[in-house]
């Protein structure tokens, strides 16, 4: 019962992202504010702000602070919300100086009552000595996808190329979340694939990061993360300096890494600690722990949702009416019948004391794809670290990036891709 509790509070957390909206106020101000910093309207700038600000800076004084912002920063290529708690909204500002967050309030009178930049930093450090890390990018209709591919400095000939796509929620290239993670996994995965001789490419999830999009984050559904992969192996495929390319989908991105490796053939796929039931059969049994009632109503509400059908908004944030449309892109796909269309090696890992996603789901997925390989690691947890199943020993990893991978894990991914034919 534990677990489930704790897997249905995962759920909630990882889908914020998508409940939460940007509000319309706010987005009107970011963009009058983008729109006049390109243009070089001061005046129209000032208008933006409420007394606060005006009552510290005379009119005369917006031409010299815009000239402040442009010579500090430069050109502002985009600007993309990212989050909201209230009163402040921030955004991710990619200027040509330099990426910064950018936060701002509102007044009573809808008016800018406080904005400011600060640089935005990586809990990264550089890759391991004997290593290289170098920028990768793919732009696809409507995404432009930054990445970082690791490969060892010296190599004899071509070498194969992991592709590391990230779990649920907004998270960055190195697995690193605005929600409460800060274990730097994919990161150190890189670097420990690297050591092994295998190149890696972990890359920012649209609209987060240093990746961008055209779409409204309400507009975003489950298959535009499915088509950004395809693009990135697309590229791979297509690069010289690899013999092979492999897909590693870590938790939601098990799924996402499924449905791309079989729709742009790949060398070989791995599911590291991926979900191995459908989505919406998943949330319904986490809503089991609610009252008989509410799950009574919530059951038929996810019902709907996987047919395909709107339901009717209230106070729970998966029924949303801005979440709607992405859980129901969602709900569409079933891992079990995804796995077995794939026909190539497969991977199964998962850890034992995930409190995240089970062992049994590891086993569904082994049963759907009897031919794959199956390894459980025990001591392992969601973000691949050495963790007891204590809870709050557990979740302290989540925030330790010094602390190593768990070394199985390691072992067993680059064991599986050294030995591809």
């Amino acid at each position: 019962m534990r677990k489930l509790t704790l897997l249905f509070l995962s759920m909630f957390f990882s889908c914020l992202l998508f409940a939460q909206v940007e509000p319309a106020e706010y987005k009107i101000k970011a963009e009058k504010f983008k729109e006049f910093y390109e243009k070089d309207q001061p005046d129209s700038l000032y208008q933006l702000f409420g007394k606060t600000i005006k009552a510290s800076m005379p009119p005369d004084k917006a031409g010299i602070l815009l000239a402040q912002l442009k010579g500090q920063f430069g050109k502002l290529n985009s600007l993309q919300f990212d989050s909201f708690k209230s009163p402040v909204a921030s955004y991710n500002a990619a200027f040509e100086k330099g990426n910064f967050t950018m936060n701002l309030s509102l007044d009573n009178e809808k008016k800018l009552n406080v904005f400011f930049f600060k640089p935005q930093t990586s809990t990264t450090k550089p890759v391991a000595a004997g290593l290289k890390e170098l920028p990768f990018n793919v732009n696809t209709t409507d995404a432009s996808l930054s990445g970082s591919l690791v490969v060892p400095e010296k190599t004899n000939g071509k070498i194969p190329v992991v592709l590391i796509i990230a779990g649920s929620g907004p998270t960055d290239r190195n697995g690193n979340s605005s929600l409460g993670v800060s274990a730097n996994p994919y990161y150190l995965l890189a670097n420990d694939l690297g050591k092994a001789g295998i190149a890696s490419l972990r890359y920012d999830k649209r609209a987060i990061g240093k990746s961008t999009t055209t779409k409204s984050l309400t507009a975003i559904r489950f298959d535009d993360f499915v088509n950004d992969a395809v693009a990135l192996i697309k590229q791979l495929k297509a690069d010289p300096r690899f013999s092979k390319v492999i897909v590693l989908g870590h938790s939601e991105g098990s799924l996402i890494g499924m449905i791309a490796a079989e729709r742009e053939k790949v060398d070989g796929y791995i599911s590291l600690a991926g979900a191995g039931d459908k989505a919406s059969k998943v949330i319904t049994e986490q809503y089991k722990v609610r009252t008989p009632e509410v799950f009574s109503a919530s059951k038929a509400k996810l019902d709907s949702l996987d047919k395909g059908l709107k339901v009717s908004d209230n106070h729970d944030p998966m029924f949303a009416s801005t979440m709607q449309p992405y859980v129901i892109s969602w709900f569409k796909y079933n891992p079990q019948t995804e796995i077995k269309k794939l026909n190539m090696p497969v991977l199964i890992v998962q850890g034992t004391t995930d409190v995240q996603i089970s062992v049994s789901d590891a086993q569904n997925l082994k049963k759907a794809k009897p031919d794959a390989k199956l390894v459980l690691i025990d001591g392992m947890n969601h973000v691949l670290k050495d963790a007891p199943a204590d809870l709050k020993q557990n979740i302290a990893t989540y925030n330790n990036p010094n602390l190593p991978l768990d070394t199985k894990l390691v072992d067993a991914v680059a064991q599986f891709v050294t030995q591809l034919k």
